[in-house]
């Protein structure tokens, strides 16, 4: 039921992961993926992107890609991985409603690299934490660590809504299982693993 403004220019594709069906820990292919882009950028652009949890990509404070996911049974279980990036947009071209929230490459003034580069960084990054290194059985120490130094939430307050319901903390870890943590106002810490968040 959600919209996503996706215009001309921006690089938009779809992974598909074969998958064995045993892995132990299939919820964090969204923050993989999402460190697979920050990496890509990086290797090709020099900027440093952040994760915002779950699924969202940021670099100054403003959007600049997503990321959702999906599990297909079949034969075999594949996930769909889907990605958007904002590349060529100008600010000029930005609608006014989103440009306090969303932000291209070009709109940051950033060089916009070759589109078959940019995926070829981003699934040889992919492939490898997925496949090589057997991140979804057991996520390596150095990635989640990675992951925990590229996170735009961990330390924001944040209001969480999982269906009728709205709860206010901040967000203070991102844990093996791809689950965020968060304090609430009254102290609770809670384990989330999905619904919307805002600051």
């Amino acid at each position: 039921g959600r919209s996503f403004y996706s215009p001309e220019g921006g690089l938009y594709f779809s992974a598909s992961l074969p998958l064995e069906g045993n892995e132990s820990n299939i919820p964090f292919i969204t923050l993989l993926a999402g460190l697979s882009v920050i990496n890509a950028l990086e290797a090709l652009t020099g900027i440093k992107a952040e994760l915002k949890w779950p699924n969202d990509v940021y670099f100054n404070s403003k959007k600049l890609g997503g990321i959702l996911c999906e599990l297909v049974s079949g034969s075999n279980i594949t996930a769909v991985v889907g990605i958007g990036i904002n590349l060529t947009l100008t600010r000029d071209n930005i609608p006014p409603e989103l440009r306090d929230i969303m932000t291209s490459l070009a709109a940051e003034s950033i060089p916009v690299p070759d589109k078959k580069a940019l995926i070829t960084g981003i699934t040889e990054c992919f492939d490898e934490y997925v496949y090589e290194n057997g991140e979804l059985y057991t996520v390596s120490d150095s990635t989640l660590e990675a992951i925990r130094k590229s996170s735009y939430s961990i330390g924001k307050r944040v209001k969480y809504t999982a269906g009728d319901t709205v709860t206010e903390g901040i967000i203070t870890n991102i844990l093996k299982t791809g689950a965020a943590e968060i304090t609430l106002l009254d102290g609770t810490v809670r384990e989330i693993f999905c619904g919307e968040i805002t600051q």
